[in-house]
């Protein structure tokens, strides 16, 4: 398994959720097989991604 790490910053993490939610890149039809999404703790605006490929 390989997994993708992403790490990035948002001005306004509900609206960036939305727009994730709704996976306009399909994730699935791009191969991953799971993913997490988080926040680091200290710096609410920033987003870490891990995706999940077989």
């Amino acid at each position: 398994m390989y997994t993708l790490l992403i790490e990035h910053a948002v001005n306004d993490f509900g609206a960036w959720k939305r727009s994730f939610d709704s996976d306009p890149a399909d994730r699935a039809g791009s191969g991953v097989v799971s993913y997490r999404v988080s926040k680091p703790v200290d710096y609410s605006q920033r987003v870490l991604i891990e995706l999940d490929f077989a």
